[in-house]
């Protein structure tokens, strides 16, 4: 491997490491990543190019911790809500229901309807 590729891969990496392990949208691994990026072509080709970051609006999600105990105390798997771009500006419109809980199978899910 191409010496100053394996110097970017392992600088990225790096930050990534020192960024909770990842360079995600949103966190601050991906500004590092970012910067990081910039500097380097300003650097060595800076004379050539003229760069800039152009900013983007983007939706960000993040769930630290989600946890559903069933009726019987013990654990249920479970899954958040998340952003989806199909989405209306206006938002999701439909009422939630609870469905009851599968005792078969231990779960439960939402139903938009």
């Amino acid at each position: 491997m191409p010496y100053r590729l394996k110097k970017t891969l392992t600088d990225l990496n790096g930050i990534a490491n020192r960024n909770g392990g990842n360079r995600a949208f949103g966190l601050p691994g991906f500004k590092a990543s970012v910067d990081y990026i910039l500097e380097q072509v300003q650097d060595n080709l800076g004379d050539q190019f003229d760069t800039w970051v152009q900013p983007f609006n983007h939706t960000f999600e993040q769930t630290r911790k989600i946890s559903v105990t069933g009726p019987d105390g013990k654990d249920v798997f479970a899954i958040t809500l998340l952003y989806n771009p199909p989405t209306p500006k206006e938002g999701f419109t439909a009422a939630l229901v609870d469905t009851p809980v599968n005792d078969e199978n231990g779960w439960f899910h939402f139903l938009a309807i």
